[in-house]
């Protein structure tokens, strides 16, 4: 992946993942299929992948747009899985198969966004912007970590007072 498109989306969740919902949800959706198009598909060329992957993504957006309930636990679902995905690179649960913590991931991440909307949106997309951020920043782990660590602060504590006393969507 090049620098450039995942570091402007992570700006732009991290900063207004809340307001722009459908944008979170498209991210999400590209990000699963880029991540699972080529395991389940390995034959693909890499741009029919990335074709793929951008449908899955404007599917997920068009949903959120007019399948609002649906896409909130889809979202949710699918942040959890990414999440997931994103920290068993980096640390292993010895004795936990990785698709359970994967699937209860997703399940968290599901009932999290219905039960706490407007914060688990914030705070997803806050750490997926970090991490489409962070993780191609040619930067040690540990610099990567703190980074990553103030990015996710500033994004919920940016989407908090920015929309601090506006009415729910």
């Amino acid at each position: 992946m090049q620098l450039l498109p995942p570091l402007i989306v992570g700006i732009a969740l991290l900063l207004a993942g809340r307001k722009l919902f459908w944008l979170f949800v498209g991210c999400v959706g590209f990000l699963a299929g880029a991540t699972y198009i080529p395991e389940l598909l390995p034959g693909l060329e890499s741009q029919t992948q990335i074709f793929l992957s951008l449908g899955a993504g404007i599917a997920g957006a068009l949903i959120a747009i007019f399948v609002k309930k649906f896409a909130i636990g889809m979202a949710g679902f699918l942040g959890g899985v990414y999440i997931a995905l994103s920290f068993l690179n980096v640390i292993s649960l010895p004795g936990i198969p990785e698709w359970i913590i994967i699937i209860i991931a997703g399940v968290l991440g599901a009932i999290v966004m219905y039960a706490l909307f407007d914060l688990a949106l914030i705070v997803l997309s806050s750490v997926t912007g970090a991490i489409l951020i962070t993780t191609e920043m040619p930067v040690s782990q540990k610099s990567s970590t703190v980074i990553f660590l103030f990015l996710v602060l500033f994004g919920i504590v940016t989407q908090s007072n920015l929309f601090k006393g506006k009415k729910k969507e």
